[in-house]
């Protein structure tokens, strides 16, 4: 049961509020609201682990779209 951020599909300034276009470097890349592991799920290579978090249906996400929350 571990809590973590999800990556943005889009960027976010320092407000909160969708930009549009390509990420800069003050840009938030992470949601700011921790959501919880519910599922793993197991593929083949070349993406061997998927996982589904709490709040969010209908998507699972790669290891590298997820961070650990500290």
């Amino acid at each position: 049961n571990e809590l973590v951020h999800v990556k943005h599909e889009v960027p976010y300034n320092a407000l909160g509020k969708k930009l549009q276009g390509k990420f800069r470097m003050g840009d938030y890349r992470w949601q700011t609201t921790p959501r919880k592991i519910i599922g793993v799920f197991t593929y083949p290579a070349p993406v061997y682990w998927r996982y589904m978090v709490a709040g969010i249906n209908n998507v699972s996400y790669v290891e590298s779209e997820l961070m650990k929350v500290k």
